[in-house]
């Protein structure tokens, strides 16, 4: 089969999964979808439903984002037609990456908290003001960390 045969192929498969996906598991009319991946009408959208026409990356990405009947739109399933047409929400445990900069400043040693939070001028985690000219006794002594030195 030839690449261009293989892409409409492609192309038609992802078009009735899309159909699917919208029409039966988000349950929400086309023109709202469209929205909500920032296309001003739904040709667009319709257009990849039919086969003639493929999503951006972009795209995709905000359709994953979308959710329906208790979970997000399973990419993986739109492009293969492997695994579900949606994923449980609960299934993705991992916190979002400002989340694990969060948790792994709250486990570095007391010193390396106080140098992050001289050098972004924030409260410390006990509630103490750093910066603004209100140091405790314990950070009075301390210089500020200054970008480009070592403390």
């Amino acid at each position: 089969m030839s690449q261009t045969k293989r892409n409409i192929k492609l192309q038609t498969e992802i078009g009735a999964r899309l159909e699917q996906l919208v029409e039966v598991h988000l349950g929400r009319p086309w023109s709202d979808v469209a929205t909500a991946l920032g296309y001003a009408n739904s040709s667009t959208l319709l257009a990849a439903k039919d086969g003639t026409s493929s999503l951006s990356v972009e795209k995709l990405a905000l359709l994953a984002e979308q959710t329906g009947d208790g979970g997000r739109v399973s990419i993986d399933w739109l492009l293969t037609g492997k695994g579900s047409p949606l994923v449980n929400q609960k299934r993705d445990t991992a916190p979002p990456p400002s989340s694990q900069l969060v948790l792994r400043v709250a486990r570095a040693p007391r010193s390396t908290q106080r140098k992050i939070e001289a050098f972004l001028d924030l409260e410390t985690l006990s509630g103490q003001r750093v910066g603004h000219g209100k140091r405790s006794s314990s950070t009075a002594e301390r210089r500020p960390v200054q970008r480009g030195s070592r403390a």
